[in-house]
């Protein structure tokens, strides 16, 4: 190979790790969220329908930004605050809180091919296991937050 196709592939892989990079993870959040995930135990064999998640706060640098600032349609959930699991299905201002909802079966879909990939299977009906998930958006004036919880796994 010349030098100058060894460059033009150098160049075509450096671009296309940096598209991959920027649009599968999340940029780092500039505010923290206070975030509850249900449900706390999720059976990978039921047949819910929602998982939900409520911020319930927004905090940075001793500020406390108002949660009616937050844009709803970038929300998404995620683990291991970079690999995208699903986007919000719909939301809800409840008083001081943001609810926003999640397809369930997408969530179970996603946590059953980790477990096969991570040559874990389905846990026993007697075990549970923890798995943190984060709850990653935007504001409107373009400012990130993330919060996360950690939900408990089982099959029956």
């Amino acid at each position: 190979m010349n030098r100058g196709a060894f460059v033009s592939s150098f160049l075509l892989c450096f671009a296309l790790s940096i598209f991959f990079v920027s649009t599968v993870t999340p940029l780092a959040p500039t505010i923290e969220a206070l975030v509850n995930i249900k449900p706390d135990n999720l059976n990978l064999e039921s047949n819910t329908k929602w998982v939900s998640a409520c911020i319930e706060a927004l905090a940075c640098d001793g500020t406390f930004p108002d949660l009616q600032d937050i844009n709803v349609s970038t929300i998404s959930l995620y683990r291991d605050h970079c690999d995208f699991v699903t986007e919000v299905h719909h939301s809800k201002v409840l008083g001081n809180k943001v609810v926003v909802w999640f397809n369930a079966s997408h969530v179970i879909d996603y946590i059953r091919e980790l477990l096969y990939y991570m040559g874990i299977g389905l846990p026993p009906p007697t075990e549970k296991l923890g798995i943190e998930l984060v709850v990653a958006g935007q504001l409107f004036d373009g400012r990130q937050f993330q919060g996360s919880d950690v939900i408990h796994i089982f099959s029956s």
